[in-house]
């Protein structure tokens, strides 16, 4: 039994890939997966896997980054480290999406492709299963009009056999009768033996319908050995074209299928660019942030570079105010 693409094997594809020191896609992890368990699997599933497995990981967020409260030039270049590392993971998560965008569109091409092949597979069993029916119809007619003329012929044979039948008897008939008026009459001689020539005579016409008979009940066998192989033909192109009618009915099946796949990928599809979209504006807005945080960084820097001036002319002060202070106590004393 072939092996199935699980979250456990995707994830075991997953840390080969990150632990040879490169970045983990659909396309690396199907390709590793195939070289693991021997099966691709498909970028739907692979994708969906993927997303759960990144779902799943520890995410970094400003409200977790310890921050020293104390230092306002630490803050600002904490926060300007945080902005561009969140516009660089969007900018991957772009580039990763684009991608599998790429690999998805590949595989709806192979499916588009087979369908094509499928089609013209099926118009190719329909034209047979229709050339099939053609022929049955042709060959079954011409069958019907073969058995009809033999029928007609053998019928005819047969009252024509029959009609030699009773001329013959009415022949032997009037030969007996004859023979009697001849025993009686011996001046009937004459018609007696022309009564034997005409008997001679109906005896041949009888003995060539009988073999006219046999010849036509030959010919009437070998037309219902002719009806019963027509028969064999017609049977065998039915069952054949009934094959052909089971096989459109599955390339049918097998398109359809290939079509709600198309139409799954095609959903892919419009997620992934939903997502490349958001990464776009996470990418913007992190670049924002950034811009943001290096304007409140410089404004930091300023109000520190001022905070520093203010103090030093606060110390200046307190230096001259004890100067003073010590110049007066010297003066009391």
């Amino acid at each position: 039994m072939a092996a199935t693409v699980t979250f456990e094997s995707v994830t075991a594809a997953i840390n080969v890939i990150e632990a040879a020191g490169q970045k983990a896609s659909v396309r690396k992890i199907m390709d590793q997966l195939l070289l693991m368990t021997g099966v691709k699997g498909s970028p739907n599933v692979v994708t969906k896997l993927f997303n759960d497995y990144k779902s799943g990981r520890p995410l970094v967020r400003l409200a977790d980054v310890g921050l020293d409260a104390g230092i306002t030039q630490a803050i600002a270049a904490q926060m300007q480290r945080i902005a561009e590392q969140s516009a660089a993971a969007a900018e991957d998560r772009a580039a990763e999406l684009e991608d599998n965008i790429a690999l998805l569109m590949e595989s709806q091409s192979e499916a588009e492709k087979q369908i094509e092949t499928l089609n013209a597979d099926l118009a190719t069993v329909q034209a047979e299963a229709a050339g099939f029916v053609e022929q049955l119809k042709e060959s079954g007619a011409h069958m019907v009009r073969m058995a009809e003329a033999h029928d007609k012929e053998a019928s005819d044979l047969r009252q024509e056999l029959v009609r030699e039948r009773t001329r013959a008897d009415k022949a032997t008939s009037d030969l007996a009768r004859a023979e009697v008026r001849l025993e009686a009459l011996p001046g009937l001689h004459a018609d007696l033996e022309k009564m034997r020539v005409a008997l001679a005579e109906q005896t041949a016409a009888r003995v060539a319908a009988e073999q006219s008979a046999a010849v036509l009940g030959a010919k009437l066998e070998a037309a219902e050995r002719f009806a019963l192989d027509a028969r064999e033909i017609s049977r065998l192109a039915s069952e054949r074209a009934e094959k052909s009618a089971v096989q459109a009915a599955q390339t049918t099946q097998e398109l359809n299928a290939l079509k709600l796949q198309i139409q799954a990928q095609q959903g892919s599809l419009d997620t992934a660019a939903r997502e490349i979209d958001a990464a776009k504006n996470a990418a913007i807005e992190a670049r924002e942030l950034a811009k943001k945080s290096g304007e409140e960084s410089a404004q930091l820097r300023g109000q520190l570079e001022v905070t520093k001036e203010a103090l030093s002319e606060a110390k200046r002060m307190i230096s001259d105010a004890s100067e003073t202070t010590k110049k007066d106590t010297k003066k009391v004393s």
